[in-house]
């Protein structure tokens, strides 16, 4: 007399309890490494530098002279 689950089922079943146990223990790392991900404070950037500011104002500049010359 065979049971009421297939061959089919069997392996569905048995591949989906696989895939849970394996959900299972990624999470458990990724929650036991949460702290040294989420738990460290970020270093602030460095300050920009003058010579990078000063070639940004002189494009705006430029793009600026540009626009009042097309209006």
């Amino acid at each position: 007399m065979r049971s009421g689950r297939s061959g089919r089922s069997i392996r569905l079943g048995r591949l989906t309890e696989c895939i849970r146990r394996r959900y299972g223990r990624r999470k458990q790392e990724i929650v036991g490494g949460a702290e040294s991900l989420f738990g460290r404070a970020r270093e602030p950037k460095p300050a920009a530098t003058g010579a990078s500011d000063e070639r940004l104002y002189v494009e705006f500049g430029r793009l600026k002279v540009e626009l009042d010359w097309l209006k």
